[in-house]
């Protein structure tokens, strides 16, 4: 019995199937650490986004393209874009991914597979009904961990100049053009960061709970929080402006031009001072080591994208020119 079940184990993973959190997962992927990869990203992804949304898909595929050509072919099966990164179908529990060579930042990868399968954990959780957008975003940013320097620059502004957008504006799509789009992902991952710090993370699966027996975003939010959609965007938005409204400020045209000319001010002074430096430094014995005029630097630049498709069985390979 013991022999039948490791063979039957040994064969799963062979093929590429494991078990993730709450069902099956398949993985097609290009190398055997690339599979191993993939499972391990997903296995601990989804025990978070189980834990916190109370349900987990019935079955899990997920498949890497190994090439551009690959990708676009299969994105068209889907009715995706060939521009994106990673494209999810939950009511498929399919999710399909680039490679981490065809991506300009390797790292992108794991982010990017996480963002795409809380799309399904969520779709499973709400049992096919229609998740407002902000959740489905800020919820998906959240777990691939997507927050940074950018999204808060962009909402300082937005302070600053009084153009946050509604809640009601941003639940069944976003906006069009490029910037306002960018301010509803950014309005998206705090909403759902602020829901998250004000009621616990089990305010997700209130919420979600609620709507999928078919209550209204509205009510729904007001069962988890004792809030409506309204009185919560209040609630955020003083938050916002308690938050980011010294941010704004530093961040304004007159504030940011002084400061960008106090930089190029020292820049030139550090430039000056390393000159005189060199022309002191100019008669010493040529055998000398001289950092100074080799900028400093006795190592090779760090070669992270090497590393990172290495790890996942991509690297180059002795009789291969390059990737493509």
């Amino acid at each position: 019995m013991r022999a039948w079940l490791g063979a039957v184990l040994l064969g799963l993973v062979l093929a590429g199937t494991a078990w993730a959190a709450g069902g099956p997962l398949s993985v097609t992927a290009p190398t055997e650490q690339l599979q191993a990869k993939v499972r391990v990203i997903v296995a601990r992804a989804g025990e978070r986004l189980a834990a916190w949304l109370g349900a987990h898909p019935p079955h899990i595929q997920v498949t890497v393209a190994d090439t551009t050509a690959d990708f676009n072919q299969a994105a068209g099966r889907l009715g995706g874009p060939v521009w994106a990164g990673a494209l999810a179908s939950p009511a498929q529990g399919h999710i399909l991914i680039r490679s981490p060579k065809q991506l300009s930042d390797p790292y992108r990868f794991q982010p990017l597979l996480v963002h795409e399968l809380a799309h399904l954990y969520l779709h499973a959780a709400l049992k096919g009904v229609k998740a407002p957008l902000w959740l489905e975003e800020g919820l998906a940013m959240h777990a691939a961990r997507e927050g940074g320097w950018s999204l808060a620059a962009k909402l300082s502004r937005a302070v600053r100049v009084g153009e946050l957008l509604p809640l009601a504006a941003i639940t069944h799509r976003f906006p069009a053009e490029h910037d306002r789009a960018t301010l509803a992902y950014a309005e998206s991952f705090y909403l759902v960061g602020f829901l998250m710090d004000r009621h616990g993370v089990e305010v997700l699966s209130e919420v979600v709970q609620g709507l999928a027996h078919g209550l209204g975003v509205s009510a729904s939010l007001r069962r988890a929080t004792g809030l409506g959609l309204y009185a919560t965007q209040q609630a955020f938005f003083d938050h916002l402006h308690s938050r980011f409204g010294w941010l704004g400020w530093l961040l304004g045209d007159t504030v940011l031009w002084a400061l960008m000319g106090l930089a190029a001010a020292v820049l030139l002074v550090l430039r000056w001072r390393v000159l005189r430096r060199r022309r002191g430094t100019a008669g010493q014995d040529e055998d000398e080591p001289n950092l100074e005029n080799n900028g400093g630097r006795r190592w090779p630049p760090p070669r992270h994208r090497r590393d990172v498709l290495s790890e996942a069985g991509l690297g180059r390979r002795p009789s291969q020119s390059s990737d493509k």
